[in-house]
């Protein structure tokens, strides 16, 4: 689709971008926009916050909580800004209320109450890591207690949609200044399969997985590039298996209307230790190699707009 013109509405533009810079949101997101020219691309990180909320009080030990995080996503992907890249991270646990999930993936066994809005099951909803988990990273319950419709409207209100709007924000402004959007959207999975995934005589995962729902939410030469460069760093990468993406790749993902986006996990056993949940010796490896990928990312989406 051809690029359009620059609006008033940008607030000037690459300046709108620029200023986006170290937006925070106490406790809830933080923006970092980009330090290079600006690019169309977006990055975020909805899963690994670990600032607890104060009306955060679950009975589940902290460790078991804090173990469904996606540890330091955020920091391999601190120098997107650096290659023009805006980057939009969340602050709160994914425990406490989840960005990927959408609002009616309400666990019915949850809610002490009649929840106003709809409530539709889903699969993720279930397992009890609905919008709101019931169950911790070691499939004990987080709570004693059913939560209020006032507390679950509380974390809706002030974390759940905010979160959403400062997505929606930059890709607004993004798309009015580029005419297109290349979204990444970055998360980290267990090194090994779990019991509840169905067993495929391999126990171990790919070193990176690629998802895009398959196919709905990107341009599939996107993605087939995105595969091809991750192979060429040497590391095994599955696409759409054994995850396809959620809420934010359905909600932003709209190829035809020049939306792309895509799912990145990385396998958390190339750069921390899954048990002590802290850096291992290979993280700043695995930092370069993202590193590399969003200047592999700056390079093709600039071509790409020279080309239109």
């Amino acid at each position: 689709m051809p690029l359009r013109p620059m609006l008033l509405t940008d607030l000037h533009g690459d300046e709108a971008l620029h200023g986006l810079a170290d937006r925070h949101v106490p406790g809830v997101l933080e923006v970092t926009g980009p330090v290079a020219t600006p690019l169309p691309i977006l990055f975020d990180s909805p899963h690994s916050g670990e600032e607890w909320p104060a009306d955060f009080a679950p009975a589940l030990e902290r460790y078991f909580v804090d173990r469904a995080c996606d540890h330091f996503v955020d920091e391999l992907v601190a120098a997107a800004p650096a290659h023009g890249i805006t980057l939009v991270k969340a602050l709160f646990p994914r425990t406490y209320i989840d960005a990927n999930r959408a609002e009616h993936e309400l666990d019915a066994e949850l809610v002490d109450g009649t929840f106003t809005g709809p409530v539709i099951p889903s699969e993720k909803s279930k397992l009890g890591k609905g919008l709101i988990w019931r169950l911790g990273g070691n499939g004990q319950e987080v709570y004693d207690r059913r939560l209020s419709i006032a507390e679950i409207e509380s974390r809706i209100h002030g974390y759940y949609r905010p979160y959403h709007a400062k997505i929606s924000e930059v890709h607004a402004l993004l798309e009015a200044r580029f005419g297109q959007v290349w979204h990444i959207n970055c998360h980290s999975m267990k090194s090994v399969v779990t019991a509840k995934e169905p067993r495929t005589g391999v126990e171990k995962r790919a070193d990176i997985v690629v998802s895009d729902l398959d196919g709905a939410a990107a341009d599939q030469a996107l993605v087939g590039a995105i595969v091809e460069w991750f192979r060429a760093q040497g590391l095994n990468v599955a696409v759409n298996d054994p995850f396809k993406g959620a809420e934010i790749l359905r909600r932003y993902g709209q190829p035809k209307n020049g939306r792309h986006a895509v799912q990145i996990e990385v396998n958390r056993a190339l750069y921390m230790d899954e048990i002590k949940l802290i850096p291992h010796t290979q993280f700043h490896q695995m930092r370069d190699i993202l590193d590399r990928f969003c200047g592999f990312l700056a390079a093709l989406v600039t071509q790409s707009l020279q080309v239109r």
